[in-house]
């Protein structure tokens, strides 16, 4: 029986099994050009991904308000978690007793704040109230995302209390009075 042949030099007819240095390091420097392109690509639809959750939770509170308001004939008001900070979180609730406060009993519906990277600003002072015949004050929700993606959505809500969601894109007229923080 022979024994199995061991690579050296002198025993030409083995041939060795495996990669050479320099084709470890030419896939390293592939894997290491295609993941700074896709890197940024992803980060990127993250951010986006987060900005169109948050736009649908908002749409959805301001929908369900104006819902309950025509349905119930009390002033439905969707206000922040917290006075003034749009940024802590959102309340729907239904304003029976027209103190335009939350007492108890009153809560609908409440929805947390958004991820870190989204910033959440309105023209709105405190609340919006959508009154029994479906109507709202007129202004703006902006959701914005991080100084990473220049994008926003725009919620604006028109004095007959309809509800239109705006990209960046398509804003032709942006208000000046609620913006993001990097614009």
């Amino acid at each position: 029986m022979q024994a199995p042949a061991i690579a050296s030099r002198r025993n030409p007819s083995f041939i060795a099994a495996g990669f050479t240095l320099v084709e470890l390091l030419v896939v390293l420097a592939i894997i290491a050009i295609t993941a700074s392109i896709a890197i940024p690509s992803f980060n990127r639809f993250v951010s986006n991904a987060r900005l169109v959750a948050e736009t649908n939770k908002l749409v959805e509170a301001i929908r369900m308000a104006r819902s309950k308001a025509v349905s119930s004939h009390f002033n439905v008001i969707v206000a922040p978690a917290t006075a003034g900070n749009w940024n802590g979180g959102i309340r729907v609730f239904m304003d029976m007793d027209g103190n335009q406060v939350m007492d108890s009993g009153e809560e609908l519906q409440s929805y947390g704040p958004p991820v870190a990277s989204i910033t959440v600003s309105s023209t709105f002072d405190n609340r919006i109230t959508y009154r029994p015949d479906g109507r709202a004050q007129a202004g703006s929700i902006f959701i914005c995302a991080d100084s990473n993606n220049p994008d926003y959505r725009r919620i604006v809500i028109a004095l007959a209390g309809r509800i239109q969601t705006v990209r960046l894109a398509d804003d032709t007229n942006p208000l000046p009075v609620a913006r993001c923080p990097w614009s």
